[in-house]
């Protein structure tokens, strides 16, 4: 009997031993699955925060599996599962958010830029040659980044357009500063 107990014990301790033991898979595989989904739906463009507090939750699996911690493994990996899933299901409105914020940051640099050219062509035939050179080329550089973000918007390349967008800022900071003051 007593040989029994002491076989119950060890077969017992062996099992949670066992199912302890190790990295948790199934929590693993469904961090995964949700983060595939996640970045399949570009979340890290579309919803940035979302996507960063599941990323946040990821490493901090892999930080808990490396000093063999299962069960905050377990509960971090769950935890980026879900927060992934969620960051996949944001994404599609936040691309809407991000289409419309950049649609509309584009009608306002056309206005924009027909007001700036009221004021640099007048102002270029002041210039020195080498200031009216600058102003030329920043024009140049101007339409083109304009043209690029036009087409990238098109494509629903959003990432790309902001980019352009944010270059034709500064190249528009630049050409003015060329403009001398009114007196």
């Amino acid at each position: 009997m007593k040989k029994m107990i002491v076989m119950g014990m060890i077969v017992t301790a062996m099992a949670v031993l066992i199912g302890c033991g190790g990295p948790p898979q199934e929590e693993i595989a469904k961090a995964e699955a949700a983060k595939a989904s996640a970045d399949a739906a570009k979340a890290n463009i579309y919803v940035k925060d979302a996507y960063g507090l599941a990323s946040m939750a990821w490493n901090d699996g892999e930080a808990a599996v490396k000093a063999k911690e299962w069960d905050k493994a377990r509960k971090a990996y769950a935890d980026a599962a879900r927060q992934f899933d969620e960051a996949a299901k944001g994404a599609p409105a936040g691309l809407d958010a991000m289409k419309k914020e950049l649609t509309d940051r584009m009608l306002e640099k056309s206005k924009k830029h027909q007001e700036m050219e009221k004021e640099i062509f007048p102002a270029m035939k002041k210039m020195t040659k080498d200031d009216e050179a600058k102003a030329r080329k920043l024009i140049e550089e101007c339409e083109a980044a304009t043209q690029a973000a036009e087409e990238a918007l098109a494509k629903d390349d959003l990432a790309a357009a902001k980019e352009k967008m944010d270059s034709d800022d500064i190249i528009d900071k630049n050409m003015m500063a060329l403009v001398p003051a009114k007196k």
